[in-house]
């Protein structure tokens, strides 16, 4: 396995304090713009695919099954997997079942989280393009055919694919993937000039990707939607690719529904007021037309004999949204919202 210099992205002295709750209490950081030099005879290749992962070798495995699998020619390809300080690291054994289809290797790094491990990734890669995919997404056997062909139709561009629910028997799960495929329905309602990519299923210039500086790694939730708005702040284009289609295979407990969708809210908070101070944000009218919008999608499939209960859950997602943001706004936990502790200094 490839290694970072100290495991590290950057010495611990030089990391800003964390506030408690895994975010990074600083301004912007984005750092992908050095690459690493070229390894000789590895030159040529079309796309990188950069996959985090942090535990979860099981679906890593049928992540890795997925792309050995693809209609693309494996020589024009690359794989690297980053290890966000997994607590069993990534065996080599795992990755070699897959040698013989697949250019993968792997890097290692302190948790730091996603947005940092995909920035380190982009500086490995030798690419000309790269490809983000999470370690819980399996891939059509189209995707990175439907990537490539975007991709080249506009140089210089970013391509975000679609994602398609993976657990249709837990409803919690179906519940989120649904929300997703409707943000990324609505937001790219024009496929040649989209406005979201997820982190997980988002094709981009490697050129691009470094000027533009990368993912936030600030940022531990709604990273691809800072991204999405500081690329398209800088003049560049965001088409939509519907047929680049990744399974979400990741089921989830109430539990993880509701802290998840707690997370997205504190990911907003951060997202809007830098929004705001680059000049970007959306008006409190546009953003309620949206989400109105978009709460009223799944009261709208009323050939889905679940959409009532989706819809029910889509609503409460957005109540441990709107909680994590105030919380978020206020700097104290959920919990202590309630409690009415005062914020953290």
């Amino acid at each position: 396995m490839d290694g970072v210099k100290g495991g590290r992205i950057l010495p611990s002295a030089d990391l800003p304090p964390r506030n408690g709750r895994g975010y990074r209490v600083t301004r912007p950081r984005l750092r992908p713009a050095a690459r690493e030099p070229d390894t000789p005879g590895d030159r040529g290749l079309a796309l990188t695919i950069i996959i985090p992962v942090h535990g979860r070798p099981g679906g890593l495995d049928a992540c890795l099954e997925s792309l050995g699998g693809q209609e693309y020619p494996a020589d024009r390809f690359e794989v690297i997997v980053v290890d966000d300080g997994s607590p069993s690291p990534i065996s080599d054994e795992l990755l070699n079942r897959f040698r013989g289809r697949l250019q993968v290797r792997a890097l290692r790094q302190d948790h730091a989280g996603p947005a940092a491990a995909r920035n380190l990734g982009a500086r490995h890669a030798r690419g000309e393009n790269l490809a983000f995919l999470d370690s819980d997404c399996l891939p059509r056997a189209g995707w990175l055919a439907a990537l490539t062909e975007r991709l080249s139709s506009t140089p210089g561009c970013a391509v975000a694919g679609m994602v398609e629910p993976g657990c249709p028997q837990n409803l919690l799960a179906a519940t989120t993937d649904a929300i997703t495929r409707d943000v990324l329905e609505f937001y790219n309602a024009d496929p040649e000039h989209g406005s979201l990519a997820v982190s997980g299923n988002v094709a981009v210039s490697a050129a691009g990707f470094r000027a533009a500086g990368g993912f936030d790694e600030t940022f531990r939730y709604s990273e691809d939607r800072e991204f999405s708005n500081r690329w398209l702040a800088q003049g560049r284009r965001l088409l939509f690719a519907d047929t680049a289609r990744v399974r979400h295979v990741h089921p989830v407990t109430l539990r993880g529904f509701w802290r998840r969708h707690c997370q997205y809210g504190r990911g907003a908070w951060r997202y809007h007021r830098l929004c705001a101070q680059r000049g970007t944000a959306v008006t409190g009218r546009a953003f309620l037309s949206a989400n109105g919008a978009l709460l009223g999608r799944p009261f709208a499939r009323a050939g889905d004999p679940r959409s009532v209960a989706i819809a029910l859950l889509t609503v409460l997602s957005q109540v441990a949204s709107g909680l994590g943001l105030v919380a978020e706004a206020l700097s104290v936990s959920v919990p202590q919202l309630f409690r009415g502790q005062d914020a953290r200094p």
